[in-house]
């Protein structure tokens, strides 16, 4: 499971995925590691019919590493890239890095110890104290890939003519989400070459996750409340990683983590619709039915569903009726 974990948590960055992140983890630790596998496959880009990876045409390993290879002296004059990875493995072994939760990070650059390269130590950029253009720095402070500490130390060094702008709560690249708080700042930096008034600026990022909801319970008599029920159907459907990679041209069938299968499709309306076959998340619990949300999957929910202990249908407007356990609900 550290492999799964450590996948996983490397896609995690907006509140949403914070969410799902949480709940793939709490399932793990009942037993059920489909969701967070489920995540780590998203994360890598995997095709959510066939598993197999869909490389993104936006994004080139290539010339990642011609960058990040050229950023820093792996391997030193005198030496060679064979020689520097029994230094980094021996380094791991004893720092116990491979029992570390997040430890395949460590590993992410070991490709520059034989990337091509001449002999040449990489020369180190200089931070201007009064750089002739302006510079615009962007953070958040949660940013799980780039310390906002780096920033606050960058922009001290740069002195004049810079300021920064820091999202609490934000995520892994904060322009472009939408946040006007954000997103105006660098436009005007853009067209007028102006920089804010404000030295630091502070945009609202909102809560640092989405509202939690609870994983299956890990045995039947977990489902002890109506509310709780339809919290688990509804997030387990709508929030399953693979569906967000989804294109919704053609139905999408997936397992469900205790056997039977969910059916999505999307029609020209943008209504997704979700047949549950004995679609079962907690062993001995199948789930029958349909569930249907507006807005591909974002909107309203109406659902109505047979479980061995419930009949349940919601509306598009809230309202809930049926039976659980031998008592009517609404």
């Amino acid at each position: 499971m550290e492999d799964l974990r450590a996948a996983a948590a490397g896609s995690v960055s907006t509140q949403y995925t914070r969410a799902q992140f949480q709940r793939a983890l709490n399932a793990a630790t009942q037993g059920d590691e489909v969701p967070l596998a489920r995540l780590a496959a998203a994360g890598d880009g995997a095709d959510p019919e066939t598993g197999e990876l869909v490389p993104d045409p936006a994004f080139s390993d290539a010339l990642y590493y011609a960058v990040e290879c050229q950023d820093y002296d792996f391997v030193p004059p005198g030496t060679d890239g064979r020689g520097r990875l029994d230094v980094w493995l021996d380094t791991a072994e004893r720092a116990g890095i491979d029992r570390l939760r997040l430890g395949d990070v460590f590993y992410g650059d070991l490709p520059c110890l034989f990337w091509p390269a001449d002999d040449a130590a990489p020369p180190r950029p200089v931070v201007g104290t009064d750089p002739p253009y302006p510079v615009l720095l962007l953070t958040a402070d949660t940013d799980p890939n780039t310390p906002t500490a780096n920033a606050d130390r960058l922009l001290g060094a740069i002195g004049g003519n810079a300021a920064l702008v820091r999202q609490t709560g934000g995520p892994h690249v904060i322009y472009g989400r939408g946040e006007p708080c954000v997103d105006d700042l660098v436009a005007d930096v853009i067209t007028s070459g102006a920089l804010p008034a404000e030295r630091v600026t502070v945009c609202p990022g909102g809560e640092l996750s989405e509202w939690y909801q609870p994983v299956a319970p890990p045995r039947p008599d977990g489902y002890d409340d109506v509310d709780q029920t339809m919290s688990v159907i509804m997030a387990s459907v709508l929030d399953d990683p693979l569906v967000d990679t989804w294109s919704g041209e053609e139905p999408l069938t997936l397992g469900c983590s205790a056997g039977g299968t969910a059916e999505y499709s999307l029609d020209w309306l943008g209504t997704m619709e979700v047949a549950l076959s004995g679609c079962a998340w907690t062993p001995g619990v199948p789930v029958d039915g349909t569930l249907t949300a507006d807005d591909g999957g974002y909107g309203d929910v109406a659902l109505a569903v047979e479980l061995p202990f419930a009949t349940l249908n919601l509306t598009t407007d809230g309202e809930l009726t049926g039976t659980f356990r031998g008592e009517p609900v609404g």
